[in-house]
């Protein structure tokens, strides 16, 4: 009985005063403890999965493992029938507004994007592929049309249809023969405005 009591009283005692972070090796020593509940669950139970992941995330923010959590959230969320979209992007976007600078955040502003795409936030997806754009030697050179492509998208579906245009126009332009051209070129058939 001990040996299970145990454990739990070191993770209890590692949350110290509410509002008040634990130091950083308290942290990982929590992040690593929750961690394995979350191994030694049924993958079925999602609910209290989830539960675990936001408690790392919240309680042990200056840990990797809180990125991780984060990361974990959004894909329970997006596998999810239906997906809870709703849930997925509050994930993602707490970890931009908590890590901005971390290495793996264009990959998360990537994932973010998608989400928002198939939830229909086209105008929270705009400052985004604007964040994106602005540093195209993070994305590969042969991606850059589809991810211009992708802008004008949601350009377009913000509202914002002479940017789209316009941005349509470049990409057929800049990338002719690209997968990404041919798509430009039928959206800006479809406004009757092909050049």
């Amino acid at each position: 009985m001990i040996r299970l009591v145990a454990p739990f009283l070191v993770l209890f005692s590692l949350c110290g005063a509410a509002g008040a972070a634990p130091a950083v090796s308290e942290q990982e020593i929590l992040a690593e403890g929750i961690f394995s509940r979350v191994a030694a669950l049924d993958s079925e139970r999602i609910g209290e999965i989830a539960a675990l992941y936001r408690r790392a995330a919240d309680e042990c923010p200056d840990t990797e493992r809180a990125r991780e959590a984060l990361w974990n959230l959004s894909s329970l969320s997006i596998e999810r029938t239906p997906p809870d979209w709703k849930a997925a992007a509050e994930a993602l976007e707490t970890f931009l507004k908590r890590y901005p600078a971390a290495p793996d955040a264009t990959s998360v502003v990537e994932r973010l994007l998608f989400v928002y795409e198939e939830s229909r936030r086209y105008a929270d997806a705009v400052p985004l592929y604007e964040r994106l754009l602005r540093t195209p030697e993070d994305i590969p050179a042969d991606d850059v049309p589809a991810v211009r492509f992708r802008y004008a998208r949601a350009l377009e579906g913000a509202g914002r249809k002479d940017e789209a245009r316009k941005l349509y126009e470049r990409i057929c332009a800049e990338a002719p023969g690209t997968d990404a051209a041919g798509m430009a070129r039928d959206r800006l058939d479809a406004a009757g405005k092909n050049p």
